[in-house]
């Protein structure tokens, strides 16, 4: 009968078991360095798209408004019969001069879920064609505004975004026959699910007179959800 001889088995010592924990904490505080800066990085771009659409639902929206008050209003700014507490009362591009919001709401008021803490503000200013840079006096009629949206993130994030509104196109200088008939503006309105926000954008369209008689009453379409695509039409 043989008897093996004892097998020697040789652990880790501890200065090698320290030496791993030290390599294995710098890969691990590295990854943790890495995967924190991919996030911060994402939260960022989602912020700047967020006030990027914030930005331009407004400009949008104001952009689609008459150059000057269609009923004949010489205020620069809110007549008596409009607030900004109801947009849907605004008609011409210098209403929303001064608006501001604490929680941004979409073109009938509602609130926008995504955008609690957010902030938006709305300037309009009468400007020059060779100097559009330099605000005027409300009273220095130019036939031309300069529309200026700010929004700002709950972190302090600021996107500004300038458009310019110009008297002098074929719709806001359109000639004195009332009774001819025309479209002369579109809006279009997109509202992912049931309960989704509603957000605005507006187009002005070039058109001539299509009929001598006098144009029917502008009633705003209700948005019409189109099968299959997730968006919303407007069908006039």
């Amino acid at each position: 009968m043989s008897i093996m001889p004892p097998t020697s088995r040789r652990g880790f010592t501890l200065i090698e078991a320290a030496v791993s924990t030290v390599i294995v904490g710098t890969m691990v505080a590295a990854a943790v360095a890495v995967v924190g800066t991919a996030a911060k990085g994402a939260a960022g771009e989602r912020a700047i798209r967020k006030g990027q659409t914030l930005a331009h639902a407004m400009m949008s929206e104001v952009l689609a408004a008459a150059f000057a008050d269609p009923d004949g209003g010489t205020n620069f700014g809110l007549d008596s019969n409009e607030s900004h507490a109801d947009r849907t009362t605004l008609d011409d591009v210098d209403d929303f001069h001064g608006l501001i919001e604490s929680w941004p709401t979409d073109h009938l008021g509602r609130q926008i879920p995504w955008a609690k803490s957010w902030q938006r503000e709305v300037k309009v200013n009468n400007v020059a064609f060779g100097d559009p840079n330099t605000p005027l006096a409300n009273n220095v009629q130019t036939g031309l505004k300069r529309v200026t949206v700010v929004v700002t993130s709950p972190e302090g994030r600021i996107t500004t975004m300038v458009g310019l509104k110009s008297a002098f196109n074929p719709i806001d200088a359109r000639p004195a026959d009332v009774g001819a008939g025309r479209a002369i503006r579109a809006r279009a309105f997109l509202q992912i699910g049931s309960t989704g926000s509603l957000l605005v954008a507006g187009a002005e369209l070039l058109n001539t007179p299509s009929a001598a008689t006098a144009p029917p009453p502008i009633v705003e379409p209700e948005p019409q959800k189109v099968e299959g695509t997730g968006s919303t039409e407007v069908k006039k």
